[in-house]
């Protein structure tokens, strides 16, 4: 029986592609709490709690490897519509393949038929930590809204009043010109 081993961070959670006995390897990534502090940052959101990941390391026929796995997020956002905090989660799956790609001296060079599906490595390492937030990224609602926060009416304050009763520039001239037809 295999025990599970102490989670890296996610600076430390990271690879390189020469290193072949991390194929067939899981690792158990979890941020700790600067990094949850700067992913929070980074993403918009107004804290993270908690996010870790389980990632397998695979290698593929050809050169390369694939990194797949799920990954857990406890967070604070801010509702789009009435702008109050509340509590999110996602429990999402983790798949990326990579193809080294040497001798590219300008990544606006790399044709995407060389790579196929995969991204390229050209640093020599896999940051395991960037793919993480990479895909929660992406996981992320664009404009998070509360449940039933649509279901909410507003209240005008004095000043939304004030301009409702308000005559508009077109009645003015209306009026205006209706006054003028009267006093011919």
């Amino acid at each position: 029986m295999r025990t599970k081993s102490k989670p890296l961070s996610f600076a430390r959670a990271k690879f390189l592609i020469d290193d072949k006995s991390v194929l067939g390897r899981t690792f158990f990534v979890k941020a700790n709490t600067e990094e949850l502090k700067s992913i929070a940052e980074t993403l918009g959101l107004v804290e993270v709690k908690f996010l870790e990941a389980q990632l397998l390391v695979v290698g593929l026929q050809a050169s390369g490897f694939e990194v797949k796995g799920t990954y857990t997020a406890n967070f604070m956002q801010t509702c789009v519509v009435t702008l109050e905090p509340f509590e999110g989660v996602i429990e999402g799956d983790v798949q990326e393949t990579y193809v080294p790609f040497n001798g590219v001296s300008n990544l606006m060079d790399i044709d995407n038929s060389t790579l196929g599906d995969g991204e390229p490595i050209t640093d020599g390492e896999v940051h395991l930590g960037k793919l993480i937030i990479d895909v929660l990224s992406l996981d992320l609602d664009p404009y998070p809204r509360l449940p039933n926060s649509n279901d909410q009416k507003f209240e005008l304050g004095r000043e939304a009043e004030t301009l409702k009763e308000q005559k508009s520039p077109f009645d003015q001239l209306d009026s205006f010109r209706k006054s003028m037809s009267d006093s011919l």
